[in-house]
């Protein structure tokens, strides 16, 4: 008598951290199907996990013409989970401009303990967006570069705003740092990131909320249904 309802607890956790998985499998299914996309993980199946002290070199791809060149749009997207463990933590760096080392970092938490997210010229300025930063639960997060050098911040699906401190931003792509500052052991993230993709367009709004759509996506009913009717089953074998 004194198991059955741990039982029933343990089956359901099992099929919420199967729905879980199945909403992170849609989302890379979905980025990989969006138009531009030049990469994503979930590193496997893993995902990528931080302990404040080291990042995670990655490679984004080739985002935007290289050496110089005349650029257009494009978009990084990342979900995560992250604790406020600092008072500057860094989502991850992309090259802006690979011939004169141009880092942009994109922060969850503008330097110094600002509570908002941010953009890093590294070496040169910050900026600030007035969207709060969001920690210790699952967000969805889009950077994206315009065709006129701006750069939008998405969260949740959703347009929160435009960075106004510098309308010149590039965002070439190539190698780069996931949870750190370039240099991978500044602005350290604490968390999880459970996936990333990169984009060599600009995404539409639209597509950007497709994206959150598909890693939000609730479980078919039947299968929630067959959940219930098998703890139900359960818990009556037990007692008998």
């Amino acid at each position: 008598m004194t198991h059955k309802f741990p039982s029933l607890l343990v089956l359901l956790s099992g099929a919420l951290i199967g729905a879980s998985q199945a909403a992170i499998t849609d989302w890379m299914v979905a980025a990989a199907a969006t138009s531009g996309n030049v990469t994503v993980s979930n590193n496997g199946g893993a995902g990528f996990t931080f302990d404040g002290t080291s990042g995670i070199a990655y490679d984004f791809g080739e985002l935007d013409a290289l050496g110089g060149k005349p650029v257009d749009g494009s978009t990084v997207e990342f979900i995560i989970n992250f604790a406020d463990s600092g008072p500057s933590l860094s989502i991850a760096t992309v090259t802006g401009w690979s011939p004169g080392n141009e880092k942009n970092q994109f922060k969850l938490e503008q330097w110094n303990n600002t509570g908002k997210f941010g953009i890093t010229w590294e070496g040169f300025a910050d900026y600030s967006f007035n969207a709060d930063s969001v920690f210790n639960q699952d967000v969805h997060v889009v950077f994206r570069r315009n065709n006129s050098g701006t750069i939008d911040l998405f969260l949740d699906g959703a347009y929160v705003e435009t960075d106004t401190g510098k309308t010149n931003w590039r965002m070439d792509g190539g190698l780069g740092m996931l949870g750190a500052r370039s240099n991978g052991t500044t602005d350290v993230a604490t968390g999880d990131m459970h996936g990333v993709a990169s984009y060599d367009t600009a995404l539409s709004n639209a597509e950007i909320s497709n994206l959150y759509a598909a890693f939000t996506a609730i479980p078919e009913p039947s299968s929630i249904s067959l959940l219930g009717l098998g703890g139900l089953s359960l818990l009556l074998r037990r007692r008998r």
